[in-house]
Order: structure tokens, then C-alpha cells, then sequence
């Protein structure tokens, strides 16, 4: 996000006198957030104040116990988002685009977690029709149920973390359950209705055959993962 010739945006020990702070635009600063991004991001308004700056080096030990309140993945995430917004109002593009991320953030998390699931459910739904020979929809049904317990472990120790909820781990489990036989449900009524519109053909593409069954598997990824998101959220991991 510049100016390039800062060497370290994120050391919180730092002098500024009241006029300069009192220059600063604090509504560019999001100090409400439970993050240290609060650190760069004053850095960066105090320089849009028309900061004159100078680093001093300092040497720090290597910790020897306890632990870093910093969240690498969040941190990231955080700078990522702050950065790209720093640098799309220097070019005059004014858009929130770290408090939309902020917002948004569960949701990416959860979209990662589908991900992941996806790839282990159509992994087994390509080995149970393959190996046992079992119809798309019926193969559709057993996959699903081992993507759910992958999705499920996921999203408790990682995803909704944080989040205090009144239920146990095993509570959860049952819920994200049921709540997952309606994305299943959808998912296979989907599978179920385009194969008997389009039967069990294949594409060709290049040297590439693709069995019409992949296409089907690919369509019901968008609403389950709509509808999972949206009942986990209020119910499964509903925050107290």
C-alpha cells in the first residue's frame, strides 16, 4: 500500500506529537476491531496527515515463554484487506473494502471448509459409482454423509472457533446433522433430476472425456453451500 520506504508498519512502539494526531482522520483507522491492524492503519492515516516519519531501529529478544496474542491467519487476512483498500483510495476508487471483508470473513472461512469438503465428496462419489457401481444419486447420498463429518470438524475447531454457543461438541455434531440431510436432500433431488433429463452421456473435450455425472455433482455445490451456510450460522453455531 506504500510509501515504500517504511520499513515496519507494524511495531506499536511509536512517539507522534498532538498536532499530528489531532491531523489524523481517525475514521480511517478501524481501532474498534478486535485486530492489530489498528497499527498500520494509523501508521498509514498519520502519513496521509502529512506525517514527516523516521525509523529507529530496535532489537527485540526471542520470546522464552508464553504466547503471541496474534492470529496469523486473521492477521493476514486483515492486512491483505486493509491493503488493497489503502491502495484503492490512493487511486481514488473509494470502497470499505476491509469492513466488508470483516463481514465477510466467516463466510470465506466457511467457503475454504466447503472446499475441502467438496473435494472429499466427489472424491468418494467417483469411487462409489467406479468401484461399487452404485447410480449417481445413490453414490451422491453416501458421499455427502463422509463430507459432512470432514465439514463438521473443520468448521467446530476452526471456523466458528470462537464463537460461544450453549451446546456441547457432541449437541453440535447432531445438529450439524440434520441440519446437512437438507443439503443433502437438495443435492441429490438436483443429481436425481438432471440425470433423468440427461441420462448418463459424456463430453468431449480435447483428449478429455468427461462423464456427464461431474456436471451434475458440480451443479448442486452452490445452493447447498447457500443453504448450509445460512442454517449453520443462525442455528448450528448461533452465538450466545
Amino acid at each position: 500500500m506504500g510509501p515504500w520506504d517504511v520499513k515496519e508498519w507494524s511495531n506499536s512502539a511509536r512517539a507522534f506529537t498532538p498536532a499530528l494526531f489531532k491531523k489524523t482522520n481517525l475514521d480511517d483507522v478501524p481501532w474498534q476491531e478486535k485486530t492489530f491492524i489498528i497499527q498500520p492503519a494509523f501508521l498509514k492515516a498519520a502519513i496521509n496527515a502529512g506525517a514527516r516519519y523516521k525509523e529507529v531501529p530496535l532489537i527485540f529478544q526471542n520470546r522464552e515463554e508464553g504466547y503471541s496474542k496474534m492470529k496469523i491467519f486473521n492477521y493476514t487476512y486483515d492486512v491483505i484487506a486493509f491493503a488493497m483498500e489503502a491502495r484503492l483510495k490512493s487511486w481514488g476508487i473509494n470502497i470499505p473494502l476491509f469492513r466488508y471483508s470483516r463481514k465477510m470473513k466467516t463466510f470465506i472461512k466457511f467457503a475454504l471448509v466447503g472446499v475441502t469438503g467438496t473435494a472429499v465428496d466427489f472424491a468418494f462419489y467417483k469411487f462409489f459409482i467406479i468401484k461399487f457401481g452404485f447410480p449417481p444419486a445413490t453414490a451422491k447420498g453416501c458421499s455427502s454423509e463422509v463430507a459432512i463429518v470432514n465439514n463438521f470438524i473443520w468448521n467446530n475447531f476452526w471456523t466458528f472457533r470462537h464463537r460461544r454457543t450453549r451446546t456441547t461438541i457432541w449437541q453440535r455434531f447432531g445438529i450439524f446433522n440434520i441440519v446437512s440431510l437438507g443439503g443433502l436432500a437438495i443435492g441429490v433431488l438436483i443429481v436425481k433430476y438432471l440425470h433423468s433429463l440427461y441420462g448418463d452421456g459424456f463430453v468431449q473435450w480435447g483428449n478429455l472425456r468427461l462423464a456427464y455425472n461431474n456436471f451434475y455433482f458440480l451443479a448442486t455445490v452452490p445452493p447447498v453451500m447457500a443453504y448450509n451456510f445460512t442454517v449453520n450460522h443462525f442455528v448450528t453455531w448461533r452465538h450466545r
